[in-house]
């Protein structure tokens, strides 16, 4: 064999290489896309079996929302499952796909602007403190 056909050889095993680690962290960046999508499910199915219990003062009409609890909290232990399995095959590849989805969480935060804040933003202007004393007059 000669030099270029050695170089093309080992080229393709490191295009295969990157290829296969970059599928496995897209796999692990959406089962854990998934699992955080379960989370936001499972979040508001309990909002939704307060308000039932809040309004109704009772456990009436509340089966559904337990059974789609534990559908939710089976289908995020799975997706955990998942997680793990496939941080196992590759370690590296996790890491790399944590460390991004990391990075895109803290980016995230330094640009949330907290509710009642954005009027602030908005140019109109915090009246200042309310005098709540009786007034004599």
């Amino acid at each position: 064999m000669s030099f270029l056909d050695n170089l093309a050889k080992g080229l393709k095993n490191a295009l295969d290489v990157a290829k296969t680690k970059g599928e496995e962290a897209a796999q692990y960046s959406k089962a854990r896309y998934e699992l955080f999508q379960l989370n936001r499910d499972l979040d508001a199915t309990y909002n939704k079996l307060g308000k039932q219990v809040f309004n109704s003062n009772t456990l009436e009409g509340t089966g559904e929302f337990f059974a789609e609890v534990r559908r939710l909290q089976a289908e995020i232990a799975q997706k955990e499952e998942d997680l793990r399995e496939i941080g196992q095959k590759n370690p590296e590849a996790a890491e790399e796909a944590e460390a991004a989805i990391q990075a895109e969480a803290a980016s995230q935060e330094a640009s949330y602007t907290p509710p009642g804040t954005a009027a602030a933003d908005s140019g109109t202007q915090n009246p200042g403190p309310v005098n709540t004393t009786k007034s004599d007059e």
